[in-house]
């Protein structure tokens, strides 16, 4: 589930957006399992019973090769890119009787790539989660989750090497209630409790081996408890209410010089009407107020991104953002679908860090810390069709995110970072017959803004990047854009045998466009030497693919 413009009460910590991703149950019936190898990724899954109807398991991993298939092409041009990253699930789930069922789930995944920089993204992640049916009209949800999130930075190829890493663990109590009270509405409701457990900064380096100065948030975790509800109520077939309200209270480290706590309390509001006018068409309107505790202070730039986080204190309160939207759903017909939605959100006590790599070995992360605030307006476009055999979805984005911050640009605002402000998307499907299928994608999109250097400086034997801080995200890369092919082939269907087997061919950016992730700014020269020199960095240009999936 995906949740842009109205983030449910019962979801907290985050600004505009959140992802829900659930693992499906095994089987409980029969065992089942499938898999594909290709030239580029590899990937298996198992499900099936452990006790017939009582208790199942499902476990299923993949991972990517790229930098083994193509890393010996690549180094004979003198180009050295490793990227690649791997990911495990597992789930069980055991069914005591009608009413009560247990579920235990766990992930772990790492990402990682070795270019002018190595830099490694690690998450792990475990859930305990009991369900209770009390009776037809009320069900509640008991959740224990354990989350470890590790980021590495390392740097051998310049005249000053370093290791550099960074750790989040936090726990996490919920229980969730869901009740109906009548035929026409539902109440959800519940309460949360958190420990996060954050380590800023571990760095060594040629000369030195520093870590976080920061006892106490090291020793001491930063508690959360949040008591949320939420009312969802029909009037009549068209007309549907929702209201929901969440109070946090977070317990954390007033600031990196003051040895006192600090207690924070912060509101989370939202709400929507949504209205049928027609059996084919939805509107909704949609208004909330989110608040995010946790501020992540970008490191690094690069495609797997780096980030340090640093507890909100009384200096540097939760990031809020306010929200409104207005979007509509029409289906004139049973093979077509449309939607719009348009959006304005404000934001406030945003940090700025302008990627300062600094940050990495700074004790008081506050020193490259400056207060900041955005608005974004926006509307998205979607549509979908199918016209005999071939299904064809469109989208258009457009996003205007504009960052104000104190002593930067002149105090105007300029683009925010991360924003491209238009983007477009067509993606058709064609069936062929009934075991073959041809697909094709194509995007494009403007370039990411981004911040030039105009020079370099050495501090304490490291080399540092020079900007003018009154010229913020005046240039853009490259527009970005690809077209993706794909053909699916169905082995011959055999009702005797379990075993079904599919072979696909694919092109990753079929017309082979360099488009930049990024902009380098030294380089080796044959002295050995570094020297300032800015240029693109791109990943793969054209990456054909043939992979056998079987399922059985």
């Amino acid at each position: 589930n995906i949740y842009k413009d109205d983030l449910p009460a019962s979801q907290s910590g985050a600004l505009s957006s959140v992802i829900d991703v659930r693992l499906r149950d095994g089987d409980m019936r029969q065992w089942h399992s499938s898999g594909s190898i290709g030239l580029l990724t590899a990937r298996a899954m198992a499900e099936g019973p452990i006790k017939k109807d009582k208790s199942s398991v499902l476990i299923a991993a993949r991972r990517t090769y790229v930098d083994q298939v193509l890393g010996p092409i690549l180094r004979s041009q003198n180009f050295d890119l490793k990227f690649y990253f791997y990911d495990i699930n597992l789930k069980f789930n055991y069914k005591f009787d009608n009413k009560n069922r247990i579920f235990l789930s766990y992930y772990t995944g790492t990402d990682k790539i070795n270019h002018s920089m190595y830099v490694k993204k690690h998450n792990q992640s475990a859930a305990l989660r009991f369900n209770h049916i009390f009776g037809e009209y009320l069900v509640s949800n008991l959740t224990i989750t354990d989350t470890y999130d590790f980021a590495r930075l390392s740097n051998f190829h310049y005249s000053s090497a370093y290791k550099w890493y960074s750790i989040n663990w936090n726990i996490k109590c919920k229980l969730d209630f869901t009740q109906r009270i009548g035929l026409n509405t539902t109440l959800k409701y519940g309460s949360q409790t958190a420990f996060y457990n954050i380590d800023p900064f571990n760095l060594q380096t040629d000369s030195t081996n520093l870590r976080s100065a920061d006892s106490r948030i090291n020793a001491q975790p930063i508690i959360g408890q949040d008591f949320y509800t939420e009312l969802t109520h029909n009037i009549g077939a068209k007309l549907t209410i929702l209201l929901g309200a969440r109070f946090n209270i977070q317990r954390s480290p007033t600031d990196y010089t003051n040895s006192s706590d600090s207690t924070i309390t912060y509101p989370d509001i939202n709400a929507s009407v949504s209205y049928r006018t027609m059996p084919d068409m939805l509107l909704k309107l949609s208004a909330s107020l989110k608040h995010q505790p946790l501020h992540q202070l970008q490191v690094s730039s690069y495609s797997i991104s780096v980030n340090r986080w640093m507890p909100a204190n009384s200096r540097y309160m939760p990031e809020d953002s306010r929200n409104i939207s207005l979007s509509a759903h029409y289906m004139p017909a049973s093979n077509v679908s449309t939607s719009t939605s348009i959006y304005y959100r404000t934001q406030h006590n945003l940090i700025e860090t302008l990627q300062q790599m600094r940050l990495i070995y700074e004790i008081d992360p506050e020193k490259y810390a400056r207060h900041s605030s955005a608005h974004i307006k926006g509307f998205e476009l979607n549509a979908s069709t199918t016209i005999a055999g071939l299904k064809l979805d469109a989208s258009y984005d457009y996003t205007d995110s504009e960052w104000k911050t104190l002593g930067l640009n002149n105090n105007k605002y300029y683009p925010a970072s991360h924003i491209r402000k238009h983007s477009f998307n067509i993606t058709g499907i064609y069936t062929i017959n009934n075991r073959i299928k041809l697909s094709a994608a194509w995007q494009i999109a403007s370039g990411i803004p981004y911040t030039s250097a105009i020079g370099k400086y050495m501090i304490d034997n490291k080399m540092v990047l020079q900007f003018d801080q009154n010229i913020i995200n005046s240039k853009r890369l490259p527009n970005y854009h690809r077209l993706d092919l794909s053909l699916d082939i169905e082995g011959q269907q055999n009702s005797i045998r379990r075993w079904q087997s599919y072979w696909n061919f694919s092109i990753y950016n079929a017309y082979a466009h360099k488009n930049p992730i990024g902009v380098a700014y030294f380089t080796t020269n044959n002295k050995n030497q570094t020297v300032f020199k800015p240029g693109y960095y791109y990943f793969y240009q054209f990456v054909p693919s043939i992979s056998y999936k079987f399922v059985f």
